[in-house]
């Protein structure tokens, strides 16, 4: 998510934090309850003058989204330890699907995402392993008893 601090940075010398709140979608919901289900899930100390004019939040080990949801994520910046608030920001709506990965030693991340990015994207698509030169060993014959007759491969 991108958020221009430049106008921040000018209005206020004093500390400041970036607040991220964030709210699961559901297709039940309308605009009335969805107000009620924002949660704040972050405060983000801002360092003036260091910005690049990106904000980056949470990595795997923070724990803040479910796999398989949808949220909407909106932030405003605080002053004066809370006192006053800027406006939220537009809110942006984003998927967190369950990932599928290749079990492979030697495929980059890049490579992995452009073979996925071919597959079905289902829920129910579902890979596996069916060999591996390093465990099965590098023969034909070990490819075809381990691969013939298995379906699309």
């Amino acid at each position: 998510m991108k958020y221009s601090i430049e106008k921040v940075n000018k209005q206020w010398k004093n500390n400041y934090v970036y607040q991220l709140e964030i709210s699961p979608l559901n297709d039940d919901d309308n605009n009335d309850s969805q107000q009620f289900k924002w949660k704040m899930i972050k405060e983000i100390p801002a360092v003036l003058n260091q910005s690049n004019g990106i904000i980056e939040f949470g990595d795997k080990k923070d724990n803040l989204l479910e796999w398989g949801t949808k949220y909407s994520l909106r932030m405003r910046a605080s002053f004066c330890q809370e006192i006053s608030f800027t406006t939220f920001s537009k809110s942006v709506t984003f998927d967190t699907p369950i990932p599928i990965k290749f079990e492979s030693v030697i495929l980059t991340e890049k490579e992995n995402s452009l073979l996925l990015s071919f597959l079905p994207k289902r829920a129910k698509s579902k890979l596996t392993l069916l060999y591996r030169g390093s465990r099965d060993g590098f023969r034909a014959s070990n490819f075809h008893k381990k691969c013939d007759n298995k379906g699309a491969t």
